[in-house]
């Protein structure tokens, strides 16, 4: 039985005053379980979708702000500073848990170092077109799914990487610019058999 319905059974139970007291420590025990488990501020909890959100935004910004690399991201992922953005931007509303902030670590390093590779990987399929013609933020995206795909295809499915990149770029680019994307990233998955 899940601690809340031990709360509950108890609560219901109980008619004394002494009883209820009682009752509410099991109560503010089962807060404590609860919160400790999810982990979150608030709430709204963190899931992949927007932990990948917050990685496409710091490539983005990266490729702008390569100087202090490390320390630019270290002070990005912050408490504070997720603090300070979060009336802003609503991806930044919830601090991420151990295994999110994990992920955007590795995603946004390890685009950094195979930056050369991913390149050489979208430049492949950009048929008719040169990645300077690419808007940036598409060219983030495309960035973060080829990571994706190649170094974390053993997490996430790669039909999940690629949709999830077409919505980002629906979402900050146009619906003509996501339909690019799909096309760019079914041509490398099919063409390189990940």
């Amino acid at each position: 039985m899940s601690t809340w319905a031990v709360f509950l059974s108890k609560w219901n139970r109980k008619k004394t005053e002494s009883e209820q007291r009682s009752c509410l420590t099991d109560w503010q025990t089962a807060s404590i379980v609860v919160s400790k488990r999810v982990n979150y501020t608030g709430w709204k909890r963190m899931n992949r979708k927007v932990a990948r959100e917050i990685a496409l935004k710091l490539i983005y910004e990266l490729e702008f702000h390569s100087e202090a690399e490390d320390e630019a991201l270290e002070w990005r992922v912050s408490r504070e500073a997720f603090s300070l953005i979060s009336d802003e931007d609503d991806a930044f509303e919830s601090y991420p848990n151990d295994i999110q902030l994990d992920y955007i670590l590795r995603v946004v390093r390890g685009v950094r170092s195979h930056l050369t590779e991913l390149d050489g990987h979208i430049d492949r399929y950009l048929i008719s077109w040169k990645r300077e013609r690419v808007s940036c933020i598409a060219v983030s995206v495309l960035r973060l799914c080829v990571f994706e795909l190649i170094y974390l295809r053993d997490e996430i499915p790669p039909g999940s990487s690629i949709n999830e990149a077409v919505e980002l770029t629906k979402k900050y680019d146009s619906d003509e610019t996501a339909s690019f994307v799909n096309g760019v990233l079914g041509a490398f998955f099919r063409a390189e058999e990940i």
